[in-house]
């Protein structure tokens, strides 16, 4: 079982976390996403939602709205501030699961 894990930065280092199983398919389809986010970071790299002209190096990569709306599922969301950078994108293969309480 694939899961992954997202950190993201809503404020200034204000980091919030989501881990979420996601399967090969998923992940298939979003490593464009990935892959933009990963070499525009010095920039942030991630916007709220698909229509926010403020990013439009998205289309410029081919990314469909699909691939971000996907992306989307698994990035963190609420908080008192939007997330403006994704910090850290980690797959974790989850071989057991303990459940404490």
């Amino acid at each position: 079982m694939k899961h992954i894990l997202v950190k993201a930065d809503m404020n200034d280092a204000d980091y919030t976390e989501h881990l979420s199983q996601i399967t090969d398919e998923q992940l298939e389809i979003i490593m464009p996403v990935i892959d933009a986010i990963k070499e525009y970071k010095k920039i942030h790299g991630w916007r709220s939602n698909w229509d926010d002209e403020s990013w439009p190096w998205y289309e410029e990569r081919g990314i469909t709205e699909e691939q971000f709306d996907i992306m989307s599922d698994f990035v963190p969301g609420g908080g008192d501030y939007p997330i403006h950078a994704i910090e850290s994108i980690t797959i974790l293969e989850v071989t057991e699961v303990t459940c404490l309480f």
